[in-house]
This record gives structure tokens, sequence and C-alpha cells, in this order.
């Protein structure tokens, strides 16, 4: 920062503290002075009107079909030993398939199909005749009448 503007913000701020020195004291408002009668009335009132607390036979009684914490404590054990076993079986028990291309083309190879055999991927209009007969046969018989 400048020192030209250093100066000018020191002169801002000591300008407006003497400006603040120069106001009359605030007064400070009396909290004990007498409140008028009306207003005495009215306020108390109020008081009685919003005073409508619940009481104790407000609250529900505690509900007996809820578990308590040991037993959230065993069910979540229960989940992380199921999970840990599973883990365990997993990597107890590897994929017998490791190389699917590999099995795809050795099955291929012992069937004796090549690959002129295998059928085409079918048209939009082919595919579309299908969703339309299966969107029929999907519809629902009409109900049974008495």
């Amino acid at each position: 920062m400048k020192p030209c503007a250093i100066l000018l913000l020191t002169a801002c701020t000591l300008v407006l503290g003497a400006c603040a020195n120069a106001l009359p004291p605030r007064r400070e408002a009396r909290t004990d002075a007498p409140l008028p009668e009306e207003l005495t009335r009215r306020l108390e009132t109020v008081r009685r009107e919003r005073a409508e607390y619940p009481d104790f036979r407000n609250i529900p009684v505690t509900p007996t079909d809820v578990r308590r914490p040991a037993q959230f404590r065993r069910a979540v054990n229960g989940v992380k030993g199921a999970g840990a076993e599973l883990q365990a079986w997993a990597a107890a028990n590897p994929p017998l398939i490791a190389d699917v291309e590999a099995f795809a083309a050795e099955a291929r190879r012992q069937l004796g199909i090549g690959p002129e055999d295998i059928p085409p991927a079918n048209t939009a209009a082919e595919i579309e005749a299908l969703a339309r007969e299966l969107r029929r046969r999907a519809e629902p018989p009409p109900p049974i009448r008495d």
C-alpha cells in the first residue's frame, strides 16, 4: 500500500472518531421502568395463551417391537461374517475359465463350427418385428366375467 493511501486512511479514521466523540452520549433505556397497566394486562394474556406446554401424558410409550442395540450389533456382525465367508470362498474357488475367448474358439473347433455357420446379427426391421410380437404376447388376457 502506498504511504499516501495509509496517511489518508489514518486521517479519515481520526476525523470519524472525532465526530463520534462530539455527539451527545446515548441514554441507556431503563428496563425497570413500570409498564402501563393496559400493556401489563396484554402481556399477561399473551403469556397465558402461549403457556400450553405438553405434559408427560403426551409423551408416547416406548415401542416394544424395536430391536435393542445388542440385537442390531449381532445382525451387523452376522452380515460382516457372511461377507467374510463369501470373500474366503471366492478366493478359494477361482473361476474355472480364465480365457473365455480361447474356450469359445476351442468349443467351436471341437463342434466343427466355422465363422460362416454363425448367424448374422438381426436387422433393425427384424428386431422391431420381434418386439411387436413380444408386446402382443405380453398383453394380459381379458378379465373373467361370472
